[in-house]
């Protein structure tokens, strides 16, 4: 199973195979109901690609922007981290402009390429994946940073990637 079929799975369950095959009906398939795309640097180019992805929805399908937090050096995540609440924002204002209703904002550990876990942000599933499911004890002072970003991020800064999610209305 491919990461975006993972990922199509938990948004859209077992109920969207396509007959037939046994694989989630996502984005190039005759009758997509998620599609998965990363956001790039040129709102507008990002704009124009998100509407072509609703596009080949079926209605009610969703469609997830990813921010990729994971493979980089230590210094590069810190930096993405610090501009997490504005790319999430940018995400969230591609979506709408494209036409998709909000869904929500997902985060994924430790990574894309091998989802682990995948929690909504900013509630009680949040509360309990950030205390019990993700990275153990730290040292002190990493826990003290750690916990400063937390609230800058919304989110644990150990997260491989936000999902922002539309649903086509």
């Amino acid at each position: 199973m491919t990461m975006h079929e993972a990922i199509a799975r938990f948004f859209v369950g077992s109920h969207a195979l396509v007959q037939g095959d046994h694989r989630p009906a996502v984005a190039g398939s005759r009758r997509a109901r998620f599609g998965i795309m990363t956001m790039g640097t040129d709102e507008a180019d990002a704009e124009g690609r998100c509407r072509d992805a609703l596009a080949r929805l079926e209605p009610g399908g969703y469609l997830a922007i990813v921010l990729d937090l994971g493979h980089v050096s230590r210094i590069r995540r810190l930096a993405g981290a610090i501009r997490a609440p504005r790319s999430i924002a940018r995400a969230e204002r591609v979506l709408a402009r494209a036409g998709a209703e909000p869904s929500g904002r997902y985060g994924v550990e430790p990574d894309l390429d091998a989802p682990t876990v995948v929690y909504q942000l900013g509630g009680d599933a949040a509360r309990y994946a950030e205390d019990n499911l993700l990275l153990g004890a730290r040292p002190w002072a990493v826990a003290a940073m750690c916990r400063v970003l937390r609230l800058w991020l919304g989110c644990d800064p150990s997260l491989g990637a936000i999902l922002v999610v539309g649903r086509k209305p």
